[in-house]
């Protein structure tokens, strides 16, 4: 470290859902001093804050910085701080039965209580699924392209939010909800800083009014004026097909049955968008993109205008859910096997085509 120097205290909002907040776009600045470093240390006093709650990151940046780039990141040097606050709600589940088969009724017994173990009102939420249906969305993302289409195997789909990292059973959770006056034992400080190592990342941004990622807020009223409509036809056509258009062709025969020309879509400075159609976890997503006030593809201003995001089962799902209701409605039961599906599908083939 060397003179110049600025000393930041940081807190990111994601410390509210105990992780360490290691991302610039959601930090909050808690306080900043400017000193000067002299022989390679220095001291630096901040005032007692209600604002210090959860984890904090303590940086320190040069200020001599090479600020030509319309955007930097920079390294500094920074470490992590927990001030606990003991604030999670506690959920006991106890079902009746460990297991339950389709169709049969399920007894379970919640309890919510706070922090110290007091009752406590809270908001919940239940999902229920059957295994049959976790192995089938995994087998569906495996179709998916991009490095990040995975499926969390502890779960089979998106996985919940967690209590951030653990190590050797201890998580960011469990530190946060310490009593704020407890003693720390020397081998708790040393797994708290094995936990948040390499977490302690707080990049200095430097940023211009032109760059790219401004382009979609600087420009929205024109782009949505221009694809708000387009939104709703596409939605509307997956809806009905269960897919977006795969090329140029499909999208100029939807837009030519709606009395639009591919030519009127155009981005602020008049050029078309580039429409792709790729899959991302079980969705499948059509993106448009311009590029950017250079008129020019594959450069530093093309941003994303536009991107529509639909669960690529969803038409079959729906298609699935009206044969199920129909056959409840009529017999009081549920479908139990493959052979009863099928021969429902039929029926109701038969009455739509007698109809």
């Amino acid at each position: 470290m060397r003179s110049d120097t600025v000393f930041v205290i940081r807190r990111g909002d994601n410390s509210k859902t105990n992780s360490p907040p290691n991302n610039s776009e959601t930090q909050t600045i808690l306080g900043s001093q400017e000193i000067n470093v002299a022989h390679g240390s220095s001291h630096i006093t901040f005032p007692p804050d209600k604002r210090y709650s959860g984890v904090l990151v303590l940086a320190a940046y040069l200020i001599n910085l090479d600020l030509e780039s319309s955007y930097q990141v920079s390294g500094i040097a920074s470490a992590s701080v927990v001030f606990p606050h003991a604030a999670s709600l506690q959920l006991d589940v106890k079902p009746l039965k460990a297991t339950y088969r389709p169709g049969e009724s399920a007894t379970v017994n919640l309890r919510v209580r706070g922090a110290q173990g007091e009752a406590a009102e809270g908001a919940l939420g239940l999902l229920v699924y059957d295994q049959a249906l976790e192995e089938l969305s995994r087998t569906e993302a495996s179709f998916a392209t991009s490095w990040e289409d995975r499926i969390d195997p502890r779960l089979g789909f998106v996985s919940f939010p967690d209590s951030g990292d653990s190590l050797a059973g201890v998580s960011v959770k469990d530190l946060l909800n310490r009593a704020p006056d407890a003693a720390v034992p020397s081998d708790l400080e040393l797994l708290a800083q094995a936990i948040f190592a390499g977490h302690s990342f707080a990049p200095l941004r430097v940023e211009s009014s032109d760059y790219a990622r401004y382009f979609s807020q600087i420009f929205n009223k024109q782009i949505r004026a221009t694809l708000d409509p387009l939104s709703k036809i596409l939605q509307d056509h997956f809806a009905v097909y269960g897919h977006f258009p795969a090329n140029d062709g499909e999208f100029a025969k939807i837009l030519s049955q709606h009395n639009l020309n591919p030519a009127s879509i155009t981005d602020p400075w008049g050029r078309p968008y580039h429409i792709t159609r790729s899959t991302r976890w079980t969705s499948e997503v059509l993106e448009f993109h311009s590029e950017g006030p250079d008129k020019t593809p594959n450069t530093a201003d093309d941003f994303l205008a536009m991107a529509l995001d639909r669960p690529f089962l969803e038409h079959g799902a729906e298609w699935l859910r009206k044969i199920l209701d129909a056959y409840r409605s009529r017999t009081g039961s549920y479908i139990r096997d493959l052979a009863a599906l099928q021969a429902e599908r039929w029926s109701r083939c038969d009455a739509q085509h007698s109809g």
